[in-house]
């Protein structure tokens, strides 16, 4: 047996070549960056439709044009629009404590809803808002500044492959 030591540069994000940090961007928008996110996205979505007593389903993606949707379907409407009035719209995140269930009460805290039709007109403000705060969030964690300042918080360094770099490799 014989040891072999490798010496080979490694950069932060900061101090890379603009041709590496190009390979850094492409490593983070594979969309594992926000994999952990979604889960807590949907579990926003549940718990607010278990609220008013619907159920939910639903596609979504952090890319858009995917074929996106939220529906909700529901047996009694006026149960539904009953439910949906007596929401915590004050800014506490009521179904899971995340900023997300803001998300979705900020498409209904000024409407009032008091027909069918007004339910109708909210649900499908609530996924293009959701769907759309989606889209947003995902663009913003791939865009340079948050990945600047991503690997910067977390001392990140990167092979000249722009592949995250560990001493423990």
């Amino acid at each position: 047996m014989r040891e072999v030591t490798e010496t080979f540069n490694v950069f932060t994000y900061s101090s890379a070549p603009e041709e590496i940090k190009k390979k850094i961007i492409e490593s983070f928008d594979d969309g594992e960056l926000y994999d952990h996110l979604m889960p807590e996205r949907i579990e926003s979505l549940t718990l607010f439709a278990k609220e008013i007593g619907c159920r939910v389903d639903w596609s979504l993606s952090v890319v858009p044009d995917r074929g996106e949707y939220i529906r909700f379907t529901y047996e009694n409407d006026e149960d539904v629009i009953h439910q949906l009035s007596k929401i915590d719209t004050s800014g506490e995140c009521p179904f899971t404590g995340v900023c997300y269930d803001e998300d979705i009460i900020d498409s209904f805290r000024d409407i009032k809803v008091k027909t069918e039709s007004d339910l109708l007109q909210v649900f499908s403000i609530i996924q293009e808002n959701y769907i759309r705060s989606i889209h947003d969030e995902y663009e913003s964690m791939i865009s340079h500044s948050y990945i600047s300042d991503h690997c910067e918080a977390n001392e990140y360094e990167f092979t000249k492959d722009g592949i995250l770099y560990s001493d423990h490799n």
